[in-house]
């Protein structure tokens, strides 16, 4: 019955424990819960704190085991470890105009310019070693090039890659719609990406439009097995748009 204000230091760090124990909190954050505790209290703390380790740890499991079973095994592993497509992925995403002609995309960053000249701008999210790459050009064309040179396209898309630290490099290629109806090159494959003395497989994208006496190419780069890479892929494809009146 004695006020706890006028308790020892150990009398009041055991009522502490007592109340957090009636209250039975989600979380319990503790600094030295045993200071100037008497040693007859001693084993009774380390009791409560080991008996609030075994049932939190029962809740997270039953917790995880039915995550699990409604969203599937990788989902809930992914979200937890962090894996950064998986956030890519389920973040708030932002559609946004670049360049001229304005090309209109949907991306879970807005794009950061890196080059701005007189013949070329380039817009880019995140970096070529990164689990997910994109870049947009804006390029001049010259009057005196063809207007359609497939091998021409793939060598400098080639030599893209390679400058970049690209291996063993496959391309494909096929025509693509954008969303304005606008019919555009695509390559598309698989490459090696030299990085810190390792090599990581990875697919790439490209798609190339000529349009208004601008050469316009996005590139879109990532790991080979990453489960959640060709779902950003489509969306970013999906949105690609060019707005052809202001």
């Amino acid at each position: 019955n004695d006020v706890v204000s006028g308790m020892s230091g150990g009398q009041r760090q055991a009522v502490a424990i007592a109340r957090t124990r009636l209250s039975m909190p989600k979380i319990v954050l503790m600094d030295e819960p045993t200071a100037a505790v008497s040693v007859a209290q001693v084993p009774v703390i380390l009791e409560y704190i080991k008996n609030f380790l075994k049932y939190s740890l029962v809740a997270i499991t039953a917790i995880l085991i039915l995550c699990v079973l409604i969203f599937g095994y990788y989902p809930v592993r992914d979200t937890i470890l962090l894996n950064p497509t998986k956030k890519l992925l389920d973040k708030e995403w932002f559609t946004s105009q670049y360049g001229s002609p304005p090309i209109e995309l949907s991306t879970p960053l807005i794009l950061e310019r890196v080059i701005d000249s007189i013949d070329l701008n380039k817009f880019q999210m995140g970096t070529f070693e990164d689990n997910f790459y994109l870049s947009l050009d804006f390029k001049d064309v010259v009057q005196n090039e063809n207007s359609v040179n497939l091998d021409l396209i793939k060598n400098g898309l080639i030599n893209e890659f390679q400058i970049l630290g690209s291996k063993n490099i496959l391309v494909k290629d096929d025509q693509f719609t954008v969303k304005s109806g606008d019919t555009a090159l695509r390559l598309y494959g698989s490459l090696d990406i030299e990085f810190n003395n390792d090599l990581y497989r990875s697919n790439f994208t490209s798609i190339i439009l000529p349009y208004d006496k601008k050469t316009i190419k996005l590139i879109i780069v990532y790991r080979d097995e990453d489960r959640y890479a060709n779902d950003i892929e489509s969306r970013i494809l999906e949105s690609f748009d060019i707005i052809k009146e202001l």
